[in-house]
């Protein structure tokens, strides 16, 4: 037996988290559910992707999605407390793995941020960029390549992050003294250190 179907629902809600102008096309044939198109409006940004699974076989779930102009405040809102950045965030990612374990989730992430305010004072060296990329598995990720840029401070990194803290993190930083210094009130400095 095989049943195909397009879905629309204009809002949809999820404890926290809201969705608008939600939209899947799908099929079910054969024990496999295959979600082809997955599209909505969340974190006032939009979610693409596609995800098959087998109601038997949750461990063999596989989905792929690319969240775009997603607001970062947006989904701070979720965390039980804030860090304080504030800009939008674009992700690319696959995730294989039982959807009721995301602990021992595996796959693959491209992660980049426009406009990033950072934090309390260190927001004086305005917006920035930033982009990281890496894979992860059983709540451990590997980062293979991470860099941001700001005015006067530019940095790079890359290791590995586990969920007792960072092994073997590699983190290259930066700074114009003559741009940077003045943004916290010290005038007689230039230089750079790298």
């Amino acid at each position: 037996m095989r049943i195909s179907g397009n879905v629309g629902v204009p809002r949809l809600t999820a404890g926290p988290v809201q969705a608008q102008d939600v939209a899947v096309r799908g099929t079910w044939s054969q024990g496999v559910l295959d979600l082809t198109q997955v599209s909505a409006r969340i974190f006032e940004g939009t979610l693409r992707g596609s995800v098959r699974t087998r109601p038997d076989r949750l461990h063999e779930t596989s989905a792929t999605f690319v969240l775009q102009r997603a607001s970062i405040a947006a989904i701070e809102a979720l965390a039980p407390t804030s860090p304080g950045l504030r800009g939008t965030l674009d992700l690319d990612a696959e995730v294989e793995g039982d959807p009721r374990q995301l602990d021992s989730a595996r796959g693959r992430f491209r992660l980049t941020g426009n406009q990033l305010s950072l934090p309390g004072d260190l927001n004086r060296i305005g917006a920035g960029t930033m982009t990281a990329a890496g894979t992860f598995h059983d709540a451990n990720a590997v980062l293979t390549e991470a860099a941001g840029h700001w005015a006067g401070v530019r940095f790079r990194a890359s290791g590995r992050l586990e969920p007792r803290g960072p092994t073997g993190l590699r983190v290259n930083l930066d700074t114009d003294l003559g741009i940077v210094a003045p943004l916290w009130g010290v005038q007689a400095m230039a230089g750079r250190q790298p």
